[in-house]
């Protein structure tokens, strides 16, 4: 399990760096994406969920962000019908959807600088687990929701292959942290505080 885990790590680390080097910015990419279109561009097609222009340095708000993630656990507890329960230990990776409350900023390195509060999702994984109490090998199949604060949250689901409920404490690796363009917000985006006079305009950097 650990060379599975060391191995996913290198993985990750090798798309970082490649997307990294990637000729666009990773702003540029974000904008572009989300359906923001720059004055030398057609603003015909720029989505109203944006303002027309947009400011480094300043912090711009939206009803609700989201992101695919990546949520792992090593230990969870899984409940029967019956009331019997076992404590499993295993390094859990699942695939999700993250939604949550925060805000963000473009600095003049066109990066995207994310503060991230109260996270609410859904994730899914199918795994191999080792129970404490029993000593046995179990696989597993579960889907459910977490929620919590920044990147640890608290897991819910439900265990389709043992049919038990599971709940645990899991952190996630949200994937905008990698891929910048993978965050989404949801409804009209909107200035916090609105803008300094001299602040700069975010222009077409794209190269």
């Amino acid at each position: 399990m650990k060379k599975i885990v060391s191995i996913i790590i290198i993985i990750l680390c090798t798309i970082s760096i490649s997307y990294a080097q990637q000729d666009k910015s990773p702003l540029f990419k974000f904008l572009h994406k989300r359906g923001y279109r720059f004055s030398d561009e057609n603003k015909s097609e720029s989505s109203d969920q944006w303002h027309d222009t947009l400011y480094y340095n300043t912090i711009y708000k939206a009803s609700l962000l989201g992101s695919p993630t990546i949520p792992f656990s090593f230990s969870s507890v899984a409940f029967d019908r019956k009331g019997n329960y076992s404590l499993n230990s295993a390094i859990k990776l699942g695939y999700g959807y993250t939604w949550f409350f925060g805000d963000f900023t473009f600095n003049e390195a066109d990066q995207i600088v994310i503060r991230q509060a109260f996270a609410f999702g859904i994730e899914g994984d199918f795994d191999l687990q080792n129970s404490f109490l029993s000593g046995k090998g179990t696989t597993s199949f579960v889907a459910g929701g977490f929620i919590g604060l920044q990147t640890f949250s608290l897991f819910l689901g439900y265990d389709f292959i043992e049919k038990t409920s599971v709940f645990g404490l899991v952190t996630r690796m949200d994937l905008y942290t990698i891929f910048p363009s993978k965050l989404k917000p949801f409804g009209k985006v909107r200035e916090l505080s609105g803008h300094r006079k001299e602040a700069i305009i975010v222009k077409n950097n794209q190269y």
